[in-house]
């Protein structure tokens, strides 16, 4: 059957509601067989029965609803709505179209309520069930015992070109729209919309390799959930495909029942495929009218990882923590690892999420897990900005110079990331790659080609500048005697006179002053030794399996000899003064015995110099067969150390540069000095 019905129907049905209390119940197939009056023969019979022992006064083709049941058996059969097909004052039997957990004689506790159906369609009305532009409403003034306890309710499991457009539910006592058993290709769209249902606007019975759609509608509840999937009877292998896009899922002042959400997942626990419900969310919210009730948005009952693949796109799903009288209210229950990991804030703004459960890490957890393993993958180039793990700041390993000259301009680097010189990673061939860390955050490059200046606005802790080229919110700027100020807001609404709010104190800034990004700022060089291709000298890295890194020492004492070309002296010379001038034959060198690369120069001077340029320590490297004639003997590595004035005991670094040496070189640590000197007792080393 297919049919088009045109808006609105009212409904004025008899009184329902009554309650069996029951403690026993009897499964069996329908080997009969029976048929439900909405579906006279000749007919698909629904497969199973179920007998209720009790006195009653129902009759046959009576609606009535299954609940509260807590035995895998019960469980299975809860939310079931069914018609009677056979009654005695002793017991009566309903017909169901789906396996329950088991056969037999249950003992267990729930209640059978009666209840009516506005609209039933039978088992032959599979395709093509087309609800267009129709309202199902309850007839105002009639008790509230006397609504439908289901707006429309599908005999059969549905197909192909069945839809549900600019359909309306109006508070249906129980649920707007039932499927009795699931199906595919179901449309929900143009503007349809369920209110106030008591348990769910769309109860679907999962069944097989179901799919389903929702869009361009809302839903709007004081109690029930909007959408409930029922997964309970545990059919092996049941899975359904779901997707909401362009919808407004709306909490109203009573909030969610206890337990409750917005997308109620009933699932299989001991269900052994592991994705029960394939989620996809699309411009999907979450609102509630007062943030002090339930508004959950998802929820697994039972608890259980391994039954959701979930993707968002552009989500509002808030929590609890919003209201003024705060509440537990959670985006996800009964999915813990998600719970976990969720790291969006309280507003529930969500751009992206996938959510998966890691069963390929986890191993091979049993039969079919391997089999339905399930993976989010990035196939081909990937970029990414800054990267989270487990809610955590983590690090990209980026290739790029130390000057920071391969990334795009306006690049804010965060403390913690990691720097790899492109040159020694790619495709290089050496002793050593070498890595460095940021450590103090920074924005490169320059706004605007360097043309941008500002001052200081009437508010603390503003600029106004001539330009917003380049700029926005989370950079980090230096102007005048401001640095490594971070920028907190951006009001663009002048381009030529943008309005700056940074985190600190602007001062006195009554000038237009250029304004440049603060550069991130990196930690010493780390370097990792590569394995060489030969055996490794058990010498010098006993137990290694590849080159180890060495560190040379070496150190003067006094205050240095002014205006001079001096020398230091290894760890354990018996004279070692600061008035040393390297000379012809001078002795205070290394001679290396492997090919290798220098880098790392570090100086700590007891007393600071004379002026700015005092203290230029460097590295030389005289070649195997060269002669030591003096200062400017051999060749300059290029790794300096200026101490200047720097506070006395402090330790400076070269970690920029690095120099490779060949076996049989001699190495030695040189200093400069200014007339008058003040400069002494000296340490430094390297690493090679």
């Amino acid at each position: 059957m297919a049919a088009l019905w045109p808006s609105p129907v009212l409904w004025n049905g008899p009184a329902a509601g009554t309650v069996f209390n029951i403690t026993s119940f009897i499964v069996a197939p329908n080997s009969l067989p029976y048929y439900p009056a909405y579906s006279p023969p000749p007919s698909i019979a629904p497969p199973y029965t179920v007998t209720f022992p009790i006195a009653n006064s129902v009759s046959v083709n009576s609606w009535v609803l299954i609940q509260g049941f807590s035995s895998s058996t019960g469980i299975s059969i809860n939310n079931t709505v069914a018609q009677v097909v056979v009654a005695s004052g002793s017991s009566f039997t309903v017909v169901v179209p789906f396996r329950p957990a088991s056969e037999g004689t249950i003992t267990d506790s729930g209640t059978v309520t009666t209840i009516n159906v506005m609209f039933a369609s039978d088992t032959h009305s599979r395709y093509y069930e087309d609800l267009r532009d129709i309202e199902f409403r309850n007839k105002r003034g009639i008790p509230k015992a006397n609504y439908a306890g289901v707006d429309f309710y599908f005999g059969s499991r549905v197909d192909t070109g069945t839809k549900v457009w600019g359909a309306w539910a109006e508070v249906p006592l129980y649920y707007g729209f039932y499927f009795s058993l699931g199906g595919i290709d179901i449309d929900f769209d143009k503007g349809w919309r369920v209110d106030d249902p008591g348990i769910a606007g769309i109860y679907w019975r999962v069944a097989g390799g179901d799919n389903f759609g929702i869009a361009n509608g809302t839903v709007s509840t004081n109690q029930g959930a909007g959408v409930m999937l029922d997964n309970s009877a545990c059919n092996q292998g049941n899975i359904v495909r779901f997707s909401s896009r362009n919808m407004g899922m709306e909490v109203e002042n009573l909030g969610l029942a206890p337990g409750m959400g917005m997308f109620m997942l009933l699932d299989c626990p001991k269900d052994m495929f592991p994705v029960q419900f394939a989620i996809d969310l699309e411009n999907t919210r979450t609102a509630a009218d007062q943030g002090s009730v339930n508004y959950s948005t998802l929820v697994m009952s039972p608890p259980n990882d391994l039954a959701l693949n979930l993707n968002i796109v552009n989500g509002i799903f808030p929590n609890g923590t919003l209201s003024l009288t705060p509440n537990t209210t959670q985006r996800w229950v009964g999915i813990p690892a998600l719970t976990r990991n969720d790291a969006s804030g309280p507003q529930g703004v969500i751009p992206s999420l996938v959510y998966a459960p890691s069963l390929t890490s986890a191993g091979d957890l049993g039969k079919n897990y391997n089999n339905g393993r399930a993976m989010s993958q990035c196939l081909g180039d990937c970029n990414i900005g800054q990267l989270w793990q487990y809610g955590a700041q983590a690090s990209a390993f980026l290739f790029t110079d130390t000057a920071f000259t391969a990334l795009p301009n306006a690049t804010t680097l965060f403390a913690g990331q990691i720097i790899a010189p492109p040159s020694n990673w790619k495709d290089a061939r050496g002793d050593r790659y070498v890595i460095d860390v940021v450590y103090q955050t920074g924005t490169t490059g320059t706004p605007n080609r360097g043309a941008t200046t500002c001052r200081k606005a009437n508010v603390s802790g503003q600029l106004v500048c001539t330009s917003a080229d380049d700029l926005t919110v989370g950079q980090h700027i230096n102007v005048g005697a401001i640095t490594n100020a971070m920028i907190t807001r951006l009001d663009t609404s002048d381009p030529g006179a943008a309005l700056l709010t940074v985190n600190k104190n602007v001062g006195a800034i009554s000038t237009a002053t250029p304004l440049n990004y603060s550069a991130p700022v990196l930690g010493p060089e780390i370097q990792l030794p590569t394995k060489s291709s030969g055996a490794p000298n058990s010498a010098n890295c006993p137990g290694c399996t590849g080159r180890s890194m060495r560190t040379a020492q070496a150190f003067c004492t006094g205050t240095a000899k002014s205006s001079s070309t001096l020398t230091m002296f290894g760890a354990g010379a018996d004279s070692a003064s600061c008035s040393s001038v390297v000379m012809a034959g001078s002795t205070a060198q290394l001679l290396m015995n492997t090919n290798g690369s220098l880098s790392d120069l570090s100086v700590r001077c007891a007393h600071a110099g004379v002026n700015p340029s005092s203290g230029v320590f460097s590295i030389w490297d005289l070649p195997s067969g060269a002669a030591n004639s003096g200062a400017g003997s051999g060749v300059n590595t290029g790794l300096t150390v200026t101490y200047g004035i720097s506070s006395a005991d402090t330790a400076l670094f070269d970690a920029t540069h690095t120099y490779s040496y060949s076996k049989g070189d001699l190495l030695r640590i040189q200093f400069t000095t200014q007339p008058n000197e003040t400069l002494g007792d000296c340490v430094a080393s390297f690493n090679y």
